[in-house]
């Protein structure tokens, strides 16, 4: 994995030795990050289920303003961390190591770009986009980028956000949600 664009490009980022973590291929994120452009600068972005941080990490690369990173395995946690210390980006990142409906439930902080990433097989899509609406986390508009399984597509409502667009990259499939609250 590596940080494709930005002030960081082509910095190589640490993974975790274990199977606890999907990170998403370098060829799936150039794409998404291809989809929204220029959007990441000046944004506030949250990265959910952060695995190594990958998303949330080429964001800050691209110039957003401040990324937080929700990653519930503790392992995970200080990949981030330490991706964070090489790339230079400990006074725009927080990591916190917990739940992501946890962090939902309690943020009082409002987002404009956000990476739904958790593992393939659960039931976290459509809680997580409905809690980010619930809670009041987003900004309006607010660019989400969910990542699953393109032979598995989670159920998700998806009535409070207009699709940008679908696509998918071999086994992954992508959404790119726009939420005008």
């Amino acid at each position: 994995m590596r940080i494709i664009s930005g002030k960081a490009k082509g910095t190589r980022l640490k993974t975790a030795d274990s199977n606890q973590a999907r990170p998403t291929k370098d060829v799936v994120k150039e794409a998404v990050f291809n989809m929204i452009q220029n959007f990441p600068e000046n944004s506030r972005c949250l990265d959910l289920y952060a695995g190594s941080g990958n998303l949330g990490l080429e964001a800050a690369s691209r110039g957003a303003e401040q990324v937080t990173f929700v990653e519930i395995e503790r392992p995970n946690c200080e990949i981030i961390k330490k991706n964070i210390e090489i790339l230079g980006f400990d006074n725009i990142s927080e990591v916190f190591c917990q739940k992501a409906s946890a962090f939902l439930n309690s943020t009082g902080q409002k987002y404009d770009l956000v990476f739904i990433d958790p593992p393939y097989d659960s039931d976290e899509y459509d809680k997580s986009l409905q809690k980010l609406i619930n809670q009041d986390c987003l900004i309006n508009p607010a660019i989400i980028i969910v990542e699953f399984y393109q032979r598995e597509k989670p159920e998700m409502d998806l009535d409070d956000f207009l699709i940008l667009r679908e696509k998918e990259y071999g086994n992954t499939g992508i959404y790119l949600l726009e939420y005008q609250g």
